[in-house]
């Protein structure tokens, strides 16, 4: 009788015959046997799914990891660009730019050897343009640079910072636009890289502007009624920010546009002067 298979004890010896499990197994020599590297292990367990949420996250993370790397390196970057010039931070030239505000607005105090805000004075007689409604802002265009700009009336030194994020500043205590004298005006010229505001850089291309160009401001009446000024760029100078001569008072109507100077700056002042021409209803 046939014995049964020891490698296939269920095949029959028939079977077993045909299909060849027969024959012995044969093993290689211990010595020649190669060894093979462990099989890879799953990394996750079986039925485990990658979390998409998960994931998403992880990516922002990184990405603005990477801002904030890139962020800082641009920082130390530029404060070293400036330190290497013997400029300031941009965050001291801001808050310079604001302090230098309130110097020259005390010192055009003093030039005009007055205390007390135009826009609380009585107006001149005769004079329409003295009945300027300060609580509404007007609007500075300057065509050769292509800005359009509000134009707020700043009441009191303390609130430059906040005006100025909202356009350009008229200095209290200086004459307002069309009467005799210097109506002094002041913008950023540069600004905080975070700032949201749309004119923290609106006089920085002020020294691009022509002389003998012209520049208009609209303002609005104590009646409601609105006028267009128009100025023609006359002269232009660099002064220190508490130099009295730029606050100084003429027999004509001025308009002086000023801004920190060079930009990214607080070293000196661009002021351009611009004297009136013509003023008529838009």
């Amino acid at each position: 009788m046939d014995q049964p298979n020891k490698r296939y004890p269920r095949a029959t010896p028939q079977v077993a015959k045909m299909l060849g499990l027969d024959r012995e197994e044969v093993k290689p020599p211990a010595d020649k046997i190669i060894a093979q590297p462990p099989a890879p292990q799953p990394t996750r367990e079986a039925g485990t799914k990658s979390n998409p949420l998960f994931n998403a996250f992880k990516d922002v993370a990184i990405f603005i990891l990477i801002l904030i790397i890139a962020g800082a390196g641009y920082s130390y970057y530029n404060s070293s660009v400036r330190q290497t010039k013997g400029e300031p931070d941009s965050d001291d030239v801001t808050r310079q730019e604001v302090e230098n505000n309130q110097i020259a607005a005390n010192t055009a105090l003093q030039a005009n050897h007055d205390t007390t805000p135009n826009f609380e004075k009585t107006a001149p007689a005769g004079n329409q343009n003295a009945s300027i409604d300060t609580n509404i802002p007007g609007t500075l265009e300057i065509p050769s640079i292509n800005v359009i700009v509000p134009l707020i009336w700043t009441k009191d030194t303390k609130d430059f910072d906040a005006d100025l994020k909202k356009g350009v500043v008229h200095y209290p205590g200086t004459t307002l636009p069309g009467e005799p004298g210097t109506a002094y005006i002041s913008g950023h010229s540069s600004g905080y890289a975070w700032d949201a505001s749309p004119y923290k850089k609106i006089f920085s291309k002020l020294g691009d502007v022509p002389d003998y160009s012209s520049f208009t401001m609209t303002l609005t009446l104590m009646d409601g009624t609105k006028i267009k000024q128009q100025y023609v760029v006359a002269r232009r100078g660099i002064y220190k920010p508490d130099d009295q001569e730029q606050f100084k008072n003429t027999a004509e109507p001025l308009v002086a546009l000023s801004t920190c100077w060079p930009v990214g700056t607080t070293k000196d002042r661009l002021v351009l002067f611009g004297k009136l021409v013509s003023t008529e209803k838009p």
